[in-house]
């Protein structure tokens, strides 16, 4: 491999320090004894993660769900898999510590494309109600074709006890999973996801039933932030084409570093770790971050709804 015998050889140069972000090299690439070797031989080695982690996104967008917009109470709609058993329980936690409620979640195939028996769990928590400016109707509810045949009249409309859904999947099942909820009349909730949403494929697959929806991302490269738009615009200069989340967190990862190699004091690997976590955050093209006292990432992240064919943000 180049890199080791670049280090091990000085061929085709010297390499005595070496910055690792989000990966560990000696397993990652072949020969794992002789990356060990090399990596001995560095004058300087740091490997740091600065990718935000499902904990921050779920912290964040459950604050401004809860902050902002009031929501009390929530359900999950989730994945049966690793990815959407993690985020449905770490949202479920995150509601319960900001005083919040999750009433249900409901997990589904990863395969599924018919998502009608897992919605209508949901209606447990439903009342119908006249519309404004139509009579209250005095039979009890019904179900069935006659119910379809009324909620065609439009004289009603359903209201529920929860005030968001929250859906940790992918752009393509949520395309197929979102206009099921307002087949069932499930509207005028509010949709959650994580930065998976951030996709035009999100857009592309359920323009019309995403209006409104509410993720979180750590870049967002038409934001108005200055540490942002310097960024986009050097990249694209350079470039000629506009960066995503790889490129903003690999430039704030080696620009951080830089700024701590630059201070007086720092002449140690002990030094470098001392500074990044007394730090009182870095500004840069992924928002402020900061290091806990244990040395994990902590970034401000992005709050992204969606407007029209575009992604908007809120904070």
């Amino acid at each position: 491999m180049y890199l080791t015998r670049a280090i091990l050889q000085n061929d085709p140069y010297p390499v005595k320090a070496m910055l690792v972000a989000g990966g560990n090299p000696a397993l990652t690439f072949p020969g794992s004894q002789t990356q060990a070797r090399a990596f001995q031989g560095l004058d300087f080695l740091a490997v740091f993660d600065l990718f935000m982690t499902p904990t921050a996104q779920v912290r964040s967008l459950v604050a401004y769900a809860v902050g902002t917009l009031g929501v009390a109470q929530a359900v999950v709609l989730y994945p049966d898999e690793p990815y959407g058993r993690t985020f449905a329980g770490l949202f479920r936690d995150e509601m319960k510590a900001q005083g919040a409620d999750v009433l249900l979640a409901v997990p589904y195939s990863p395969e599924a494309t018919d998502y009608s028996a897992v919605i209508k769990r949901l209606l447990r928590y439903s009342r119908e109600v006249p519309k404004e400016g139509r009579p209250e109707r005095k039979e009890p509810r019904e179900t069935g074709p006659r119910r379809s045949r009324h909620l065609e009249e439009k004289d009603t409309e359903l209201v529920f006890d929860f005030q968001a859904i929250f859906i940790p999947d992918e752009p393509k099942k949520v395309g197929m999973l979102v206009p099921q909820l307002a087949y069932h009349d499930i509207k005028n909730v509010q949709l959650l996801g994580t930065n998976l949403w951030h996709s035009d494929a999100l857009i592309r697959y359920a323009e019309a039933y995403v209006q409104g929806a509410i993720m979180t991302d750590a870049f967002f490269g038409s934001s108005p932030e200055r540490p942002v738009q310097r960024f986009v615009s050097a990249f694209e200069e350079t470039y000629q084409e506009r960066p995503g989340f790889i490129e903003a967190i690999a430039f704030d990862s080696a620009a951080m570093f830089f700024d701590v190699f630059a201070r007086p004091d720092v002449r140690s690997r002990r030094d470098v770790a001392a500074a990044l976590r007394r730090t009182d955050g870095f500004p840069g093209a992924t928002g402020q971050t900061r290091f806990d006292a244990a040395g994990d990432c902590d970034k401000e992240l992005h709050i992204l709804t969606v407007r029209g064919k575009k992604f908007v943000e809120l904070k």
